[in-house]
This record gives structure tokens, sequence and C-alpha cells, in this order.
């Protein structure tokens, strides 16, 4: 009897003692980092995944949240880690705190997620990650127009002809890089559905990594004045 006791106890204190050598941060079975606004998975390599993961558990984290706008999210065995890669903060949003990288660190992230590359890549409009996946097949076209009178002005086209034309800018215009920071007053936008798809697009700058790009002519948002014209946006604007 008292070496089935021995034997019990020294099984749970090996259970006890790999309960508490378990890190917090886990990768889950399926899925790891995914784009904030698409919810795109990005690939990763196991030494990547790793290495993020090694970053998470061996830092210092405090207890609040910090106001950054993430652009990936990690989804964790028991966590949800929104990433500002700008900044290079983790917010644990699961467990209500935050930590800051080193700026080596950062830039290592940031390689991994290949937002280096992003600065130079978009060139047409499915050079984005949130576009890559767009056709030029769409059933109606819903706008946000700014008629600078404080309250947007909607209006949804549907007719297949200012359909086709509008696309037809979209996918043959090029994109010129405006840098982290975009100070258009205007906000303007598209809302472009096709079936069960849809994908919002800023007439003025559209977002790829850090870097803000805009459409390399005005033909896109000179369809779209001529268009809120007739719609009756600048009806009784002085």
């Amino acid at each position: 009897m008292k070496k089935i006791f021995a034997l019990l106890l020294t099984c749970l204190l090996c259970l006890s003692a790999v309960g508490c050598s378990e890190k917090p941060y886990q990768a889950a079975w399926d899925g790891f980092c995914y784009t904030a606004t698409e919810h795109q998975a990005v690939e990763m390599k196991s030494e990547d995944r790793k290495y993020i993961i090694n970053l998470l558990n061996e830092a210092v984290w405090e207890t609040n949240i910090e106001d950054c706008e993430c652009d990936f999210y990690f989804s964790l065995q028991r966590q949800r880690v929104e990433y500002h890669s700008e900044c290079g903060t983790f917010n644990d949003i699961t467990n209500g705190k935050s930590t800051k990288v080193a700026e080596d660190q950062r830039l290592k992230i940031n390689t991994i997620l290949n937002l280096d590359a992003a600065k130079e890549k978009v060139g047409t409009v499915t050079d984005f990650s949130k576009f890559s996946n767009m056709t030029r097949e769409t059933s109606k076209i819903e706008v946000t127009f700014d008629n600078n009178t404080g309250a947007p002005f909607y209006f949804t086209i549907e007719d297949q002809e200012n359909i086709y034309e509008i696309m037809n800018i979209i996918f043959t215009d090029t994109f010129e890089n405006m840098g982290e920071e975009v100070n258009d007053g205007n906000h303007s936008s598209i809302k472009i559905i096709q079936g069960e798809r849809i994908y919002d697009m800023s007439l003025s700058a559209n977002k790829e990594g850090k870097y803000y790009y805009s459409f390399s002519t005005t033909d896109l948002y000179d369809k779209i004045i001529e268009l809120a014209r007739e719609a009756g946006a600048f009806e009784g604007v002085e």
C-alpha cells in the first residue's frame, strides 16, 4: 500500500511540474496569423511561428490594452493577440494586457509578415491583399459620398454600363505610394458587391501593410462625382 501511495504521489508531482512549466502562449492546432481587416491567413514558416510565440512568452506585459489600430491578429490556443506593425505593440485581447517589442524585434516580425515587400509590390488593385480575389463581375456598388456638408450622401449604382466603366477604371489604373500617413480630408468610399464577397474601397487612399496608396489618376473619383451629381448629392448644397 505504501508503494502505491508513493507511486501516486510521484505521478501527481510530475503532473504538477508539467502544468507549472507550461507556457501561457501556444499556437493553435490550425491557423495562426491573420490580417485584421480581411481575416486572410498569413503563411508562415514553423521557425517564424516559434519566434513569435517565444516573444509572447518572454515578454513583460502591462495590465492595459494600448490604443493601437492592429493590422494583424494571432489566434492562439487560449488567446486572441492583436499586433500593430507600425509601433510593434501586441495586445492580448483575451486577458486585457499589452506589450511592446524592441525595434529590431518589430522589424523582424514585419519581415516575417512580408510587410517590407508591401511598399514596392502594390501596382494594380489585385496587389492589395484585401482586393486580391476581386473580379470585374459586380452586381452593384454602394457609394458613401462626401459632399462636404458634414453628412455623407448615400446612393447605389446598379446600372451595368456604369458598373462596367467603374470596374474597368479600377482594374486598369495604377497606384502610387503615399507613405504611412494620409492627410486627405475626403472620406468618399465605395462598397463593391460581388455575390457574397464585399470589398470596401476608399476613393482617396487604401492601405496595404503600413503604407497608403492612391489611384494614379482621378478617373474613378471623377466618375463617382458625375454619378453622385445625377443622384442628387449636390442639391441644396451651396
